[in-house]
C-alpha cells in the first residue's frame, strides 16, 4: 500500500508515544523508504520519556523539533541530564513532569509554545522540601497562549491558581493531600482510627479554580470532599458555556458544587460519590437550580449517578429527567433505589437507548419498560440471574439488541451477555 510519507510518520509517532523509543529501529530495517521517514522526522525523536531511551542522543537527533517530554514520578535523574532537559523547554509542546521543574524553569515566559502541561510530585522538590504555596504567583508574566491542557496530581488549590490561564480547555485534579501547612493540611480529616479520609477541599477555592477558566470543556476532579471550611465567599452562579464533559469521582459534596455551575452545553455527566455526603446542600437543589431557564443542559447524553441520590431526592431528579429531550444512555448505581419503576412506562426519557443498572430490579418490571420502549433500548444491563425463565430471555432478546447481566458473578466469569 502506497501511502503519503506524513501518514507513515504519524503512525510511527502514535508507537514512539506506546513503545518508546526502541520502537523505531526495527522500523528502519524494514525497507529504505521508512528508514527515510524516521531520519527525516526530527519529531518522532522529540518524543521523550525519561527512563525509555537514550536522552541526550534523542535530543542531537530531535534537533529544533516540537518536544514532548515524559519524567515518571518514579524515575531517577541525574542532575546533569536534568538541566539539559531544562534547556529545550522552549521547545515543549506536551509536559507530564515533576512540579521542581517548573520551579527551577521560574518563568512560564520560556514555555510560550506549551499546549499540555501534567504536573506531579507536587509536595516536595528534589531535596525533600515542602513547596511554598505562593511559589507559582507571579509565573506568568504573560498570558500564554496555547496552553489548553492541564491536570495535576496531588494538587492543591492556593498553590494551583496562578498557574491556571483562560486559554485552558481542558482541567483534570487528582487527589489533592493538603500536606502543604500554608494549604489544606488544617483540613485533612480522619476516622475514629486515626486513618485519613479524602482530603478536603474548601469550596470557595474550587470554585475560584473553575471560575478561572471561562472556555474549559472538561473538567475532571477526583478523591476530595468539598467543604465551606472557610467563609463563603463562593458565587452563587459560574457560567461554563462551553463546558461538554463533566466527571467528578469519589468526590464528597458533589451537589455544592453542581448547584453553583451552569453549564448550558453539557453533554456528559458523571457523578460518583461513593460515599455519604456531610455537605448541608442537597441533590434536589441541582436539580431545581438545573431545571431552570437557561441552566438546563439540553444536550447532555451521558449521565451516570452512582451512590449519589437519597429517596427524597427523586421526584425532582425525575422532574429534571423530564426535561433531557437528548438522554440517550443511563448508568444508576444506587442499590436502595430503584430506577426502573420511574421508566417503565416508557415516557419518561424516551430517547433513551442504553440503560445500566447494577442494584436489584425486578425483571417482570424490566420486561414491560422494554415492551413499552417498543424497541428503541438498544442496550440493557441488569443484574438478572436466577429472575427470569428462558421464555423471559427470549422475549427480553426480542425487543433490546443487546441484553448483558450485571451481577457479580457473571461479570467475573465473564458470561454477562445473554
Amino acid at each position: 500500500m502506497d501511502l503519503p510519507a506524513e501518514v507513515y510518520a504519524r503512525v510511527f509517532e502514535i508507537g514512539v508515544w506506546k513503545w518508546g523509543i526502541g520502537f523505531l529501529a526495527p522500523l528502519r530495517l524494514t525497507c529504505r523508504q521508512w528508514n527515510d521517514i524516521v531520519l527525516s522526522t526530527p519529531r518522532l525523536y522529540g518524543i521523550i520519556n525519561v527512563g525509555r531511551g537514550y536522552i541526550r542522543k534523542q535530543l542531537d537527533l530531535a534537533k529544533s523539533a516540537p518536544i514532548s517530554l515524559t519524567v515518571p514520578s518514579s524515575s531517577s535523574i541525574a542532575e546533569s541530564t536534568e538541566n539539559i532537559l531544562l534547556s529545550t523547554a522552549r521547545n515543549w509542546i506536551y509536559a507530564d513532569i515533576p512540579v521542581r521543574f517548573l520551579i527551577t524553569i521560574g518563568s512560564g515566559n520560556a514555555l510560550g509554545g506549551l499546549q499540555s502541561l501534567h504536573l506531579h510530585s507536587w509536595f516536595l522538590d528534589s531535596k525533600g522540601k515542602e513547596i511554598p504555596s505562593d511559589v507559582f504567583d507571579n509565573f506568568w508574566e504573560t498570558a500564554p497562549k496555547n496552553l489548553q491542557y492541564f491536570s495535576a496530581m496531588n494538587a492543591q488549590c492556593r498553590s494551583l491558581r496562578p498557574l491556571l490561564t483562560s486559554s485552558i480547555i481542558d482541567l483534570e485534579l487528582h487527589r489533592p493531600t493538603g500536606r502543604d501547612s500554608d494549604s489544606l493540611a488544617q483540613y485533612h480529616h480522619y476516622n475514629y482510627w486515626g486513618r485519613a479520609l479524602r482530603p478536603r477541599l474548601p469550596l470557595d477555592l474550587m470554585c475560584d479554580v473553575v471560575r478561572r477558566l471561562p472556555r474549559l470543556q472538561r473538567l475532571v476532579l477526583a478523591h476530595a470532599e468539598l467543604t465551606r471550611v472557610l467563609e463563603s465567599s463562593a458565587p452563587a452562579r459560574i457560567l461554563l458555556e462551553r463546558l461538554e464533559e463533566l466527571d467528578l469521582t469519589d468526590i464528597g459534596g458533589i451537589a455544592h458544587l453542581l448547584s453553583r455551575l451552569q453549564v448550558p452545553a453539557l453533554r456528559t455527566l458523571n457523578a460518583n460519590q461513593t460515599s455519604s455526603d456531610s455537605s448541608n446542600v442537597t441533590w434536589k437543589v441541582v436539580f431545581m437550580q438545573w431545571s431552570q431557564e437557561g441552566w438546563i443542559p439540553l444536550e447532555l447524553h451521558t449521565l451516570e449517578m452512582a451512590a449519589c441520590l437519597e429517596a427524597a431526592d427523586m421526584p425532582y431528579f425525575e422532574a429534571w429527567i423530564e426535561r433531557l429531550p437528548e438522554l440517550l444512555r443511563l448508568y444508576w448505581d444506587a442499590e436502595d433505589i430503584d430506577i426502573i419503576p420511574m421508566l417503565k412506562d416508557g415516557k419518561l426519557a424516551s430517547s433513551l437507548r442504553e440503560l445500566n443498572t447494577v442494584g436489584y430490579e425486578d425483571f417482570d418490571d424490566v420486561l414491560e419498560m422494554a415492551r413499552n420502549r417498543k424497541g428503541t433500548l438498544r442496550v440493557l444491563s441488569i443484574p438478572y440471574c436466577g429472575e427470569c425463565n428462558e421464555a423471559g430471555k427470549a422475549e427480553m432478546l426480542s425487543l433490546v439488541d443487546e441484553v448483558k447481566c450485571a451481577c457479580l458473578t457473571c461479570q467475573m466469569t465473564g458470561m454477562s451477555t445473554v
